[in-house]
């Protein structure tokens, strides 16, 4: 309990827990079933690194056909975090990164729309399951996904560099695993150190 400074009364309380992380997908149903006690902590960390799109379509206005100012919005229920609009251009190149806090990952999806900043109109979006990503090595995942367009004349697409930290409350590794352990949190803090405040904790092209 903090006592508040400013003003004449009113008390700060706070609950601190140190978390470890871990890459270890079989790690992930023992630390649900501790977090079923409390079903509004996360469970992971999923950092986006948001690369480039190619052949995104071009945007009917009424002066004509034009090429659009897109803005990528990437969001996991009801957390939504935008990426900068870059002018006129089909192929942008964003090199941008976003946070998330995810409950469970395995029935959770990240969801992308790319949209016109001048028109207001989506023109290209994309659904990920956040599940795939438990089969991959290290929980990572960097692809160039296909987009989906109503415009049957583009063939839109969108690199993307996935990674997924499982939160290990009260973890301590075993003596062997603890350099490994350290060099994961290490990895992790270089990660964020990139991240911008607004996207909480909040580059390469095709």
């Amino acid at each position: 309990i903090y006592k508040l400074k400013g003003v004449s009364r009113g008390e700060l309380i706070l609950c601190l827990e140190w978390f470890t992380v871990s890459t270890e997908s079989q790690k992930l149903n023992e630390i649900l079933g501790v977090k079923s006690l409390n079903q509004q902590q996360a469970s992971c960390i999923l950092l986006v690194d948001l690369k480039s799109a190619l052949d995104l379509p071009m945007v009917l206005k009424k002066s004509g056909v034009s090429e659009p100012s897109p803005r990528a919005i990437f969001s996991i229920n009801d957390n939504s975090q935008e990426s900068t609009t870059l002018d006129k251009t089909t192929h942008p190149k964003w090199n941008q990164n976003f946070c998330f806090f995810v409950e469970n990952p395995q029935n959770e999806f990240l969801m992308c729309k790319i949209n016109d900043e001048k028109s207001k109109k989506t023109i290209a979006n994309l659904q990920i399951s956040l599940k795939d990503l438990l089969i991959e090595e290290n929980l990572e995942l960097s692809r160039v996904f296909d987009l989906r367009t109503l415009i049957n004349d583009y063939n839109p697409k969108l690199s993307l560099n996935l990674r997924l930290y499982i939160l290990c409350p009260g973890f301590r590794p075993e003596p062997e695993r603890q350099k490994i352990q350290a060099e994961k949190s290490a990895s992790l803090d270089k990660s964020l150190s990139g991240y911008s405040q607004e996207n909480i904790l909040t580059k390469s092209e095709f």
